[in-house]
């Protein structure tokens, strides 16, 4: 018994994991405001998580930083902060889907088999945001992505190469997007000169 507990151990140990991001083009950094040009508009927003539709307010308080950096880093808006006291509110539900059957099977048999055969998991996000104005709703937009994960005992071999943050990535992508999709829709005035890029 003690043999086939270490055998899982250095299974688990020698094991690798890996993760893949798809389902969005990935665009760049938007650029910044040109020098001179006025503000853009305040902007206050609220992210909220579910997990197979139930509230997850933990991967919410983890999932907000990434979004906040792309919205603040935007040319868009003259200030960004959570809550609801600004002319313009972003009302941001990630929710996290998957088919856990797969997961559980294929983890599983790759825990017996030390993982020889690999396991495999797919989260499918999708966030969708809410712009109001004045506590009006102006427009919302719905972007969805997948991370797919494998765990394999020679992927160990990729470990060095493997992205790391691929979920804050994801959701930087995801909001590039957003803000890319405010300024081509000029729900939200733009400051001189900044242009969207896409």
């Amino acid at each position: 018994m003690k043999q086939l507990l270490l055998g899982i151990l250095l299974g688990a140990l020698a094991s690798g994991c890996m993760f893949f991001r798809g389902g969005l083009v990935e665009l760049p950094k938007q650029p910044a405001a040109p020098a001179g040009a006025q503000p853009g508009p305040a902007l206050s927003y609220d992210v909220n998580w579910l997990t197979f539709g139930k509230p997850n307010p933990a991967k919410a308080a983890k999932g907000a930083p990434p979004i906040e950096s792309e919205l603040r880093d935007s040319a868009l808006f003259g200030s960004v902060a959570k809550g609801t006291d600004a002319p313009y509110h972003l009302d941001i539900t990630v929710d996290n889907r998957g088919n856990l059957g797969v997961a559980v099977l294929t983890g599983a048999l790759s825990g017996l088999t030390l993982t020889i055969l690999p396991g495999y998991a797919r989260d499918e996000l999708e966030m969708t945001a809410v712009l109001t104005r004045g506590g009006e709703q102006v427009k919302t937009y719905r972007y969805n992505c997948h991370i797919t994960t494998w765990i394999e005992l020679l992927l160990v071999l990729g470990m060095p190469f493997a992205e790391s943050d691929v979920f804050g990535k994801t959701l930087q992508n995801m909001t590039r997007h957003l803000v890319a999709d405010l300024a081509h829709d000029h729900v939200v005035p733009a400051p001189s000169g900044a242009v969207a890029q896409r």
